[in-house]
């Protein structure tokens, strides 16, 4: 017999899952397959890469700094990468967190990133203007010149409260202060900023002095004074030379050949030469293999020869041509030495000045092959100047012995007088000379010097401290006259007691050779030619025996060689005469600025210091050393 059981807690659990079973298929039955499809598809990942990010305040010019925000609203999940500089931004670029400050003119790129995806990349471009504020000067008034434009051109900028150059197009006005008080300003006074700068390129103040200002006005602006500056007297202006062109109008007088004297000692000989900084020398033209290499040797230091010959010889130009080749160190070709002297030339006075006429066609041969310039016959005598008749068409250059006998260089000479009213022992004496046998042709001093001596009681020699100015202001002064080069006379002392020496028979310097080694020194210049420019300069005070000389370097710089003219000793009584130094007064234009000084004593030394001045006159105490100021540009 089958027994009826009751419905169990498992049985009522089991409808409960049925019924729920047929309400979630009656929902999918109301959503459709489509629905289904919806679902599946918002499960999958997003394949299409996100739109470019968008700026906020959109790029434009505004008159204050931007605070900008970069989004991308299709994307709110992207990663934005930007730069400011202008460059493409990448996943290494900054990333952006939030507004980025624009404060002046930028140049926005961005781009966002989600997954592997990039969108194109957004550019935009921040000018921030805001209005000027204030004025002020890009460039400041220099010193100038009375009566010249103030140059470099003065610029007058204006500019916002940031401190940044607006463009905003305004006019500015320029006015002048001279220490607190207004003064005339003339040129053109008002300029319309261009971009923002306004420009004044002709303002002139014709009253030389110092305090002066520029007060920059322009409308709605606070206006602004400029730096102080001062305006120059005009001054006098000069040409200058080259300075190397000095330095290379030096030479000195050698004896290779003399192995009985000093001279022997060849290598010492070169390293003095070397030393003394001189390119030239003048010495007998080498006509054997003897003393060959040490004119070669001269050559490879960079010293060249004057090189004469002897008389009577029968040389020829080829055979001239040939030594001066051979020698590798020949510059010139001089004629035989004074041969109205003595029994020279075969017979000294008028036969000797016939001879060494009779041999100029050779040397002049030997010049025309060899390209080699000739250097006239040097004579003793007045007369021979004018029995030798015109030489210059078989000559480049006079040649002249000058020896003042113990005077100062800048003598007037002694004895009777020239037609032209100059007297013997003169450097006018000479030149006057020259003219007989060589009108309008340039000189060369192939002989001056002293005899010197530490201290002497001979007529005509001089003690060495005083020849250490005299030697300086030598080839100074036959710079000044235009003389092509001058030759010492002479390096080294033949003996013990000859004393024309530059340095002593055993090799010591004496204090002529220390004063040419160091203005040497000073003035050298080496290099390619250049063409000098002018100085403005004036000198005032005591100047009625001031002698100078103006030379420029290839870097712009000047040197103002400054000297009192005046004999320190009475070389015919043997007195010491000191000189009294003079005051003076130097000054100079605007465009240049003081720079070192350098004073040479008795014993050659220069001592060399700063005029430590900012302005543009200094005091100076000039005596019978020669002197030596810098004046560089600004």
């Amino acid at each position: 017999m089958r027994t009826r059981v009751s419905l169990s807690f498992l049985q009522r659990f089991a409808v409960l899952c049925l019924q729920l079973l047929i309400a979630f298929l009656a929902l999918a039955t109301v959503n459709g397959c489509g629905g289904a499809k919806s679902l599946s598809a918002s499960k999958s990942p997003n394949t299409s890469a996100p739109s470019a990010p968008a700026f906020a305040p959109a790029p434009g010019t505004y008159s204050a700094a931007q605070s900008v925000s970069i989004s991308d609203t299709p994307s709110p999940t992207a990663a934005i990468f930007y730069t400011t500089d202008g460059s493409t931004p990448t996943a290494g670029s900054s990333r952006y967190a939030g507004p980025i400050s624009v404060t002046a003119s930028t140049m926005l790129r961005a781009l966002a990133l989600e997954g592997a995806q990039t969108s194109s990349v957004a550019s935009g471009s921040y000018t921030i203007a805001p209005p000027a504020s204030h004025l002020a000067f890009v460039a400041q008034p220099s010193d100038a010149t009375a009566g010249k434009a103030v140059a470099p051109a003065v610029t007058v900028a204006l500019v916002d409260s940031e401190g940044n150059q607006v463009t905003t197009n305004t006019q500015v006005a320029l006015t002048l202060q001279k220490n607190g008080s207004s003064a005339t300003l003339a040129g053109t006074t008002s300029s319309a900023a261009n971009a923002g700068v306004a420009t004044f390129s002709n303002l002139v103040v014709n009253t030389a002095g110092s305090g002066y200002t520029l007060v920059a006005s322009a409308p709605g602006l606070p206006s602004v004074q400029s730096a102080g500056f001062t305006i120059v007297a005009q001054l006098p202006s000069e040409q200058a030379a080259e300075s190397d062109s000095f330095v290379d109008s030096i030479g000195v007088q050698t004896h290779i050949s003399y192995t009985d004297t000093a001279y022997a000692n060849w290598s010492q000989v070169l390293a003095k030469l070397e030393e003394l900084g001189v390119r030239h020398i003048r010495d007998g033209l080498p006509t054997s293999n003897t003393f060959v290499s040490d004119f070669q040797q001269l050559g490879a230091a960079g010293i060249r020869c004057t090189c004469g010959f002897p008389l009577p010889n029968s040389f020829t130009a080829a055979q001239v041509v040939s030594f001066a080749q051979l020698a590798q160190s020949v510059e010139a070709l001089e004629a035989p030495n004074e041969c109205d002297a003595g029994t020279n030339c075969g017979g000294g006075g008028t036969t000797g000045v016939k001879n060494v006429v009779a041999f100029l066609p050779t040397i002049k041969a030997a010049s025309t092959t060899s390209g080699l310039p000739v250097i006239g016959p040097s004579f003793q005598l007045q007369s021979s100047y004018a029995s030798a008749g015109n030489l210059s068409s078989s000559m480049n250059f006079n040649n002249l012995h000058i020896y003042f006998g113990g005077r100062y260089p800048g003598s007037t000479g002694w004895g009777e007088g020239d037609p032209e009213g100059n007297f013997y022992g003169s450097f006018n004496w000479w030149i006057d000379q020259g003219n007989l046998d060589g009108p309008n042709t340039p000189d060369m001093v192939t002989e001056t010097g002293y005899k010197a001596y530490p201290s002497t009681t001979q007529e005509g020699t001089i003690p060495e401290s005083v020849e250490a100015s005299y030697t300086p202001r030598t080839v100074l002064l036959s710079y000044v006259r235009g003389v092509k080069r001058t030759f010492i006379y002479e390096l080294l002392d033949e003996s013990t007691t000859t004393g024309y020496g530059l340095l002593a028979n055993d090799f010591s310097e004496k204090p002529a050779f220390t004063a040419l080694k160091n203005l040497i020194g000073t003035l050298q210049d080496p290099g390619a030619g250049f063409t000098p420019g002018a100085l403005n300069y004036s000198i005032s005070g005591s100047t009625s025996t001031l002698q100078h000389l103006l030379l420029q370097k290839r870097d712009g710089s000047y040197w103002l060689i400054l000297w009192l003219e005046q004999s320190s000793y009475d070389a015919t009584n043997n007195v010491s005469t000191p000189v009294s130094p003079q005051n003076v007064t130097l000054s100079i234009g605007a465009g240049s600025k003081f720079g070192n000084l350098i004073q040479f004593d008795n014993t050659g030394s220069a001592s060399s210091g700063n005029l430590g001045t900012s302005g543009y006159s200094t005091p100076l105490s000039i005596s019978d050393q020669v002197t030596v100021v810098e004046i560089a540009p600004k």
